[in-house]
């Protein structure tokens, strides 16, 4: 029997699952105060984009890759971000008020922290695991004869 050793790999960079080319390098630096609205924006590959006043309202974007961009004043206004990558994303005085964050640990505890301190704002929506259960009253039981 031989002792092999096993040999550890630094953990990969996280990706966001194969993004979507829709904006070219050029247009990404035209998206400063841009408005999403009640679109679907999953997958969409936002790296190095000027997002800076940006507002996504009722916008899925789950899955993006935001690595990079500048979110500086961006509004995330009832968004689902599930899944979505914030990799040396700058951040500053950004709301992600009733946005869905689930399965989006891309978003570290220190950038939650930098975030809030910049006055931005995390309001998640309720989700079925963290929404409160519907108060049942205790069942009487009665002896049978």
């Amino acid at each position: 029997m031989t002792n092999a050793r096993r040999r550890t790999r630094p953990s990969p960079r996280p990706r966001a699952p194969s993004s979507e080319r829709v904006f070219t390098r050029g247009e990404k630096r035209t998206l400063r105060g841009h408005r999403f609205q009640d679109i679907d924006l999953d997958r969409v590959d936002f790296s190095d984009a000027d997002l800076r006043k940006t507002r996504f309202e009722r916008v899925s974007l789950r899955a993006c890759d935001f690595s990079r961009a500048d979110l500086r004043g961006a509004l995330f206004l009832h968004c689902d971000l599930r899944g979505a990558l914030f990799v040396g994303a700058r951040f500053g005085k950004n709301h992600f008020t009733g946005s869905r964050l689930v399965r989006s640990p891309k978003i570290a505890a220190a950038q939650q922290k930098e975030i809030t301190e910049a006055g931005g704002l995390f309001s998640a929506i309720p989700t079925e695991r963290s929404s409160p259960r519907p108060h049942k009253k205790p069942t009487k039981l009665r002896a049978l004869d």
